[in-house]
């Protein structure tokens, strides 16, 4: 089955939502804490997916996708950025 993107209310994506949902979010939380070692393998984790798709996206939907990644990127880091700044 799809798995919902979107909100219906206002368009935007469900980023919390999905994360939440996840087994792997799931289990990083139980403790309420986040180590190292438990950041280093979801970095891995993301890493090897990209990588899988990397190598099984057809051109033009690698280009998207890479697009898509990008904004995402920069979607985080200006998040990350302005928190700094209300610090």
């Amino acid at each position: 089955m799809k798995r919902k993107w979107f909100s219906d209310l206002d368009g935007g994506v469900l980023f919390d939502e999905m994360a939440q949902a996840s087994p792997s979010f799931q289990a990083i939380l139980a403790d309420g804490e986040v180590s190292d070692d438990e950041l280093v393998s979801q970095a891995s984790k993301t890493s090897d997916l990209f990588r899988e798709l990397d190598a099984k996206l057809p051109p033009d939907l690698h280009e998207l996708a890479g697009r898509a990644i990008t904004e995402l990127a920069v979607l985080y880091a200006i998040q990350a950025h302005r928190q700094i700044k209300e610090v």
